[in-house]
């Protein structure tokens, strides 16, 4: 079983790459940036993506939450 350190570092590893997921699937002129009108746009077409972008602020250390 993983402790303290590791532990974070394994959530911190998944989180790094379901935003890099994230990034690759909004970003769709590949420019290097994601707009907000790209990532709306992603968001309201595919739920997967909302579903992951959710996720990660929810278990992202020091995310606002409402």
């Amino acid at each position: 079983m993983l402790q303290g350190d590791e532990q974070n570092k394994v959530l911190e590893d998944k989180i790094k790459a379901r935003a890099k997921r994230v990034f690759e699937l909004v970003d769709k002129n590949h420019d290097g940036q994601v707009t907000v009108d790209e990532l709306v746009n992603v968001c309201m077409r595919n739920p997967d993506v909302y579903n992951m972008v959710v996720s990660t602020a929810k278990t992202t250390p020091g995310a606002k939450r409402k």
